[in-house]
Formats: structure tokens, sequence, C-alpha cells
């Protein structure tokens, strides 16, 4: 999708300012509605928000139409959303909202934030029109952080996206965040030179309630990685997983392929064991010290391992000789190693394989690929994966036969990385094809706008019963990360 459209989708609450007349307008929906009972109403308002011909602002607009649509779109719209990530001048605009009386903050769950900055216009500018917020010496004579006021006592997630601020700015916020009492989740994502990143994480260590951590460094695409550059010490990271004993989900990325100065080992307490169910790495931070990390790991239901290219490595042989099997697990690279790994795996459930680096060079999945999944089809119930190498592997008579023995899948999700429409659509029908034939409840994940409906109009247009039944279970993908509500609306990763 278009960078346009990532942004429609995205949850932003200044959208929720909006009339009810201009959405019965635009989307002509009748308050006749109402007169159906609650739960098909909320059915109803449910499929909207999952719909990808409409955006966040069209919905928010629905969700203004009447109390009764409130009550149900909002833990749907604002339960999970993006503040400051779209310029400076919105940032006035949702704070204004946040302070206004209807507020919905006893439903934030989850807040993804970019500028922190902007969390410190003072509240007298927000609640004055005459003041404009780029006044900057008005502004000085009022200087109340906004912050003070947000009630976010259900805040359980933060995520942040480090930039520019200042040091006394990110120990203000780290603050606010210890004074939450659900906060159980921090993601960070920050370029490779961040300036300050001991300080950050001595500030960080503070927090005391964490049950997932994450983080992932990046280095600006223009420029590359700049070995020459001051780069992040990750070993600074321990003292927060020391202060946090309670972490059962752990995420560790970074994009720069230069040698890590530090690996997973040296990161993890040495006086105390983290039970950890998830862990996510990428390849250089685990090559030292392996043993080291075993006994934190041993409660594994879930790995992801990306190993950007590189050559298959020990830590899949050394996982299976441990006996460590967790039933969900994603890499980048399906290599001998990791394969002979899968083949002693005695309850996968959960197989992702994005191959976003190798399907650049056209390489296929290792001929024993589907053998293996096929090994699993009592128990496999989720695989995500390449459409085009998934058409590639089912040209061998083979391997479709072996694919077709995985009954129990509930939900596949294939993936394109192309952007010519061609090279998306062209594989399509045959993948519907061999999925059809498996377990009419299963539900198809497509990411790709143009795949999606694509695949839609394959199904509705096709004479085999089969492919037809299927239209009503291929769900679009950029969205569903958005059902997070009253059981009717599941986020994925729950």
């Amino acid at each position: 999708m278009s960078a346009g459209s990532t942004q429609d989708h995205s949850p932003i609450i200044s959208d929720a300012i909006f009339s009810g007349a201009e959405a019965n307008h635009v989307l002509g929906l009748p308050i006749a509605l109402l007169d159906f009972p609650v739960e098909i109403v909320r059915k109803i308002l449910i499929e909207l928000v999952i719909d990808p011909t409409l955006t966040k602002r069209r919905i928010a607009g629905i969700r203004c139409t009447c109390k009764a649509f409130d009550d149900i779109l909002a833990p749907a719209i604002f339960s999970d959303f993006r503040l400051f990530m779209y310029g400076v001048e919105n940032d006035t605009q949702q704070l204004q909202t946040w302070i206004s009386p209807n507020n919905h903050l006893h439903v934030v769950k989850r807040i993804t934030i970019k500028r922190l900055n902007s969390l410190h216009i003072p509240l007298f500018a927000l609640l004055s029109s005459a003041l404009q917020p780029d006044n900057g010496s008005a502004l000085a004579r009022f200087p109340y952080p906004v912050a003070d006021k947000l009630d976010l006592s259900q805040l359980s997630c933060f995520r942040w996206r480090i930039g520019d601020e200042s040091t006394l700015v990110r120990s203000q916020v780290v603050q606010l965040l210890s004074d939450l009492p659900q906060l159980a989740e921090l993601d960070l994502r920050m370029q490779e030179y961040l300036e300050e990143f001991e300080h950050l994480t001595h500030d960080l260590s503070k927090l005391h309630t964490l049950k997932r951590f994450s983080i992932d460094i990046y280095h600006p695409m223009s420029g590359g990685c700049q070995l020459s550059l001051p780069h992040v010490d990750l070993i600074h990271l321990g003292q927060i997983f020391r202060n946090n004993p309670d972490l059962t989900h752990l995420s560790i990325l970074r994009e720069c392929p230069m040698k890590e100065t530090s690996c997973l080992a040296d990161l993890l307490p040495e006086d105390r064991l983290l039970k950890l169910e998830h862990l996510q790495i990428s390849s250089l931070l685990i090559i030292n010290n392996l043993e080291s990390v075993l006994p934190h790991i041993r409660s594994l239901s879930s790995i992801v391992i990306w190993l950007s290219g590189q050559e298959d490595f020990s830590f899949w042989e050394l996982l299976g000789k441990e006996g460590i099997f967790p039933s969900s697990i994603a890499t980048d690279l399906p290599g001998d190693v990791f394969l002979s790994y899968l083949a002693q795996h005695p309850n996968l459930v959960r197989l992702t394989i994005d191959t976003t680096f190798i399907s650049i060079f056209g390489t296929s999945l290792k001929e024993p690929f589907m053998s293996v999944v096929a090994q699993h089809a009592r128990t496999l119930q989720y695989i995500s994966i390449d459409g085009c190498m998934l058409q590639s592997s089912f040209r061998d008579i083979e391997n479709e036969i072996h694919f077709s023995k995985c009954l129990n899948l509930k939900e596949i999700e294939v993936r394109f990385y192309s952007a010519d429409d061609h090279d998306v659509s062209s594989p399509l029908r045959p993948i519907l094809k061999v999925l059809s034939k498996l377990d009419r409840q299963l539900k198809v994940v497509i990411d790709h706008e143009t795949a999606y409906f694509t695949a839609i109009s394959v199904c509705r247009e096709d004479e085999n019963e089969l492919l037809r039944d299927m239209e009503r279970r291929i769900i679009w993908g950029a969205k569903r990360y958005t059902r997070v509500y009253a059981g009717l609306i599941m986020h994925v990763d729950e």
C-alpha cells in the first residue's frame, strides 16, 4: 500500500471531530439501524471497522452520528491509536480533543507517540481560542504541561518513537510512565546514532511493572550505516531487564549490519532467571554465549529470529538439542538447519516465513519445506508466507499434496512485496485453488491492496463452488490489527 493509504487507516484522534450530519450524508447510514437489536447493530458497525474501503476518518464520522454508535465504536477507535505522528500542525488539535469532557481516555489501552515535545504545550494555549500555538512568548507565560491533565490510568502499552526530544523531556515522560499503574508494555524505536542512550536507559530502569519490552534500532536509509559514528551500546539495556523481573516478552532488533559488541547473554540478569515466553532478536545479538541464554528461554511459546540474509547458523540446532520447541516460530531464512529443527518439532502451531530479503533475489523455498510443514498437519493452525514463493512451490504437485494435508489450518496470511500489480495478481488463482480444498472455515489474510481485491474478484466470478465460498473468508490484512473490541474484534497478537 502507498504511504497515503497507510495514513488513512491509522487511528488519529483528531478524526473524531466530524459531524454526525456529515457522516449520514457521506455514508448514507440510516438512523433506522437503531431499530435492530443491539447485538446486530454492534456486528454491523464492527464490520465497518474492518472494511478496507473505509478510512478511520469516515468511521469516526459514523461514531459521531449518535450516542449509541459512539458507545459501540469508541473502544475500537480509541483503544489503540497514534499521537503526534503526522505533522506539528495536527498536535494542538489532537490535544484539544484530549482535554475535552468526552475524550474517551477511559478506553485508551495503547498509544504510539512520536513528538513528545507536544505534551508540553501549555494548557492555556489549548483552552484559549484567541491564543495561537505558535506564539512562543505567550506560551512561555503559561508553562503548564498538558501531560499533567491527562488521565491515562488504563494505559497498558506505550509505543515511543524517540526523536530529538531533550534529555529533560525524556526524563519527564519516564516519570509520567512510572505513575501509570497498568503499564505493562514498552515499545521503543530509535536511530542507531541516538545520543544520551545510556542516560535514557538509566531513566527507563526506574520502571518496574514491565512484562513486555521491545526496542528497534534503525539507521537512516539515505546515509546507510555509518561505522565512523558512535553507535548505541546495547549493554545498557541490562539495567532495565534487571529491574523488571516479570518480563515475559522481549524483542531486540537492530538493522545496522555492524559487528555487535554485546550478546544477549550480556544483557540478561545473572542473579535471577527471566521466564521468557516470547523472544524476538536479530542474529548478530546471539552469536556468542548461547548456552548462557538457555535458562531464560526454556518456557518460550514463541520465537522470532531475523537472519537478514546471513547463512543459517547453529542456534536452531542448539534449541533442538535442548528440547526447546516454541509452538510459534518466525524467521526470514528457512535454511537446512532450520528445516532440520522443524522436523524435530513435536507441536508446531504457528509458522511465519518472512522471506522479504531472499525474495528480492528470486530464491525459492528449499525442496523439503512443504514435506516438513506436512509433518505438522495435525497441529499447525496458522502460517504466513510470501505469495509468489507459495505459488512457485505449488508448481510441484508433490508440494501441493503435502500442503493439502494441513486440514487443521485456521488462518493463512499470504504476503506480497512486489509493487507490480501483475506480479501480485498472477499467483492468486492457483493459490486460492489449493486453499479452497482445505477446511471451509480457513481464513485467508491478504495485506496487499491489489491482491486483496483481485482475490475477491477471482472467488466471486469463478464457477467452482469451493472458490466462491472463499470470498467471505478473505480478510484485509492492513486493518485486522485494529480488531480489539469486545470479542467481536480480536487483536491478532493477543
